[in-house]
């Protein structure tokens, strides 16, 4: 049995209603913690085949709460700390030790997916585009040759997941030695034209201050920065 028509939240217990297990509770996306417990529907244990027991929630708990498509109304639960391997059977594997347990929705681009790679981080997919985290680093992929986004502790790369070909450039930096450069061309244009043995070479030089010129107004970005 797969869950495709449901989605699984993280949530915590509010009130333990009965000995039976049943409870109330908030859950991301469906019911905020602020919400008064008499609002609040009761959320039951799941039980699947071959596991049909549950030790007594307490308030407090953290619990992963199952809303489905068919019937939103009714609500169950099972403990995070006890997501056993009868458990992780109706969910749906992806990849080694990962398994969808926050939502999977099917949009107009596709299935828009979030996923928890157990022990390792979170995992986002949409369509072509992946974005990964863990603790070591953060990874936005979208399907396509040099269009990768990493972050980790040995810097940023972009094109490539951690290994893009050539450094980036600081633009200011850039900007100011062009801005000299430019200075040094027109001097040495000044200086040409000052002697007959070099005047003829004035308009040439001129030529490449101003092209210089006008590639400075245009070198800098107003949307992206880089320390």
């Amino acid at each position: 049995m797969k869950l495709i028509n449901a989605k699984i939240v993280p949530g915590t217990v509010q009130e333990v209603v009965d000995d039976y297990g049943t409870i109330k509770g908030s859950a991301y996306g469906l019911f905020s913690a602020e919400e008064s417990t008499e609002n609040l529907p009761p959320i039951y244990p799941f039980f699947t085949v071959t596991h049909g027991t549950f030790s007594r929630p307490t308030v407090g708990e953290l619990i992963w709460v199952i809303s489905t498509t068919d019937n939103p109304a009714e609500l169950f639960y099972f403990k995070q700390r006890e997501l056993t391997e009868d458990i992780k059977n109706i969910i749906e594997e992806v990849g080694s030790n990962q398994c969808e347990i926050i939502s999977n929705y099917e949009g107009k681009n596709g299935w828009a997916q979030i996923f928890f790679a157990d022990g390792t981080g979170w995992m986002v997919r949409n369509d072509g585009v992946q974005f990964n985290m863990t603790d070591e680093k953060i990874v936005l992929t979208t399907g396509s040759k040099n269009r990768t986004i990493s972050i980790s502790s040995d810097g940023i790369s972009l094109g490539t997941e951690g290994t893009s070909k050539e450094k980036a450039v600081l633009g200011d930096s850039l900007s100011k030695l062009l801005q000299q450069l430019d200075i040094n061309i027109k001097t040495l244009a000044s200086t040409a034209s000052a002697s007959p043995y070099t005047t003829h070479l004035t308009t040439v030089i001129n030529k490449m201050a101003s092209d210089l010129d006008s590639s400075l107004q245009n070198i800098l970005s107003e949307n992206v920065s880089l320390d």
